[in-house]
């Protein structure tokens, strides 16, 4: 009586992997095939799944249901509305990963965008093809059920699927660990992986979308303790962080053109690159304003920036900021009352701070690397100021600012004692921090090549 199916087969993989599961669970047991439940939009993608059945069942005998197999495999929508009371024990598979908004945002008529609106509520935050199948897959289980879905490790953490957790966990409760691919999962997909694993709820109730808990195989106990005694210190004051970098358009990319300070009508726009601990590089680029797309913000909203963030890196690098307007792959940080610029400089650039972000975000220890507003708002808080590790760390980080020529040894040595004296690390913690940040050395400056003038 068991009812397995997959809302989008597909070939049909996960099917006739359930059905070789259970086979040899079962000793071989007969007529399984009749268990498993699938549909699919491509006609080609059903008979292939069902061959892929039969030539299977018919190693071990000839499959007297072929009937039956062919109807339970049919081609029909997943998110449809023609499934009526049918339900079932175990929901399994890999939806497609299709987005609808975000860069790679594909193409949605109307009827169809309306639809999807009125009827699943994963799709009122980031509206995602695979976010709806998450939710239809919980609705189609039966109480106790299982569910088994390969989906983007986006799904668990990224605050734009929060409907979308909200949706399956109104149905579902989610395992206590779920498994975490990390990149490289399948074949040419960049993307990170996960596996969400629940069960069936008795019934519905009202949920928030929280985090989903991904596996952590990579932290020993100590760590592990380290990197929860962190979390629950107090962060840092938002207003710390903000996006403040121009985004380029397509139309943008031809205006820009190798920096000379001299060249008048222009102005300097700086980019990632160009941030290096305790160091900023000249600008790479220079832009008339009059020919972008989107216009530059005022000069004096550039001035505001104190500190600049480099984006695209596993942990805060943070440099003194000029004024110069830059590009969105820099980040920005602004003074506050009790955290001076200079304070702020040495505690993003400190191994311990770096530590925690590294290993506090999934983000940082997968792909391409991103640093996001939200992470460096969970930062723990420095010491102010006024007290007196702050004044240490802004005298220190008052002349590693002024100097903008990066940091030396015995400046870099007394900067990670203070920092962790101020989160009360212990000599364990102190080494386990040391000799990850031995194996995990901030980016080097790229070769600049000097371009002359024309």
């Amino acid at each position: 009586n068991l009812r397995i199916c997959d809302p989008a087969m597909g070939a049909g993989v996960f099917l006739l992997e359930a059905r070789r599961f259970l086979a040899e669970r079962l000793d071989g047991a007969q007529g399984l095939e009749r268990c498993l439940f699938g549909l699919d939009l491509d006609p080609r993608a059903v008979l292939l799944t069902r061959l892929g059945l039969f030539l299977d069942s018919a190693t071990a005998h000839r499959c007297a249901s072929s009937a039956g197999v062919k109807a339970q495999l049919r081609v029909a929508d997943g998110l449809g509305p023609g499934f009526g009371a049918e339900r079932f024990d175990v929901v399994l598979g890999n939806p497609p990963w299709v987005a609808y908004a975000g860069r790679a945002a594909q193409p949605l008529d109307a009827e169809r965008a309306a639809f999807f609106s009125e009827r699943f509520e994963a799709f009122r935050g980031y509206r995602t093809l695979h976010g709806l199948f998450v939710e239809r897959a919980a609705e189609l289980l039966n109480p106790g059920g299982r569910l088994a879905l390969v989906l983007p490790t986006s799904v668990s953490d990224l605050g734009g699927y929060r409907a979308t957790r909200a949706a399956h966990d109104a149905w579902c409760k989610v395992d206590a660990e779920l498994p975490d691919f990390a990149d490289g999962a399948f074949d040419g997909v960049f993307q990170p992986s996960m596996a969400v694993l629940s069960t069936r709820r008795s019934k519905r109730v009202e949920a928030s979308g929280a985090v989903w808990p991904l596996a952590r195989t990579d932290l020993s106990s100590s760590a592990e303790l380290l990197l929860g005694r962190l979390s629950a210190l107090p962060n840092v004051p938002r207003e710390l962080f903000g996006e403040r970098g121009y985004q380029t358009r397509p139309h943008d990319r031809h205006q820009l053109r190798p920096f000379y300070p001299e060249e008048e009508g222009t102005r300097a726009l700086r980019t990632g690159t160009e941030v290096l601990e305790f160091r900023t590089l000249p600008p790479r680029y220079n832009v008339d304003p009059e020919k972008l797309q989107t216009p530059l913000k005022p000069v004096a909203q550039w001035r505001d920036v104190a500190l600049l963030i480099r984006q695209t890196a596993r942990f805060p690098i943070a440099s003194p900021a000029d004024g110069e307007a830059f590009r969105n792959s820099i980040l920005a940080g602004f003074e506050h009352p009790d955290f001076s610029r200079q304070l702020l400089l040495c505690w993003l650039n400190s191994e311990a701070i770096r530590w925690f972000h590294y290993h506090a975000h999934r983000d940082a220890r997968q792909g391409m690397p991103q640093l996001k507003i939200a992470h460096l708002r969970s930062l723990p808080a420095p010491p102010p100021k006024g007290s007196r590790l702050g004044s240490a760390l802004h005298a220190l980080g008052d002349t590693l600012y002024n100097a903008n020529a990066g940091i030396g040894p015995l400046e870099r040595t007394q900067l990670n004692r203070w920092v962790c004296e101020a989160l009360q690390l212990d000599k364990q913690d102190r080494k386990l921090v040391s000799d990850w940040a031995q194996k995990t050395p901030p980016p080097k400056p790229r070769t600049r090549v000097a371009v002359a003038k024309p």
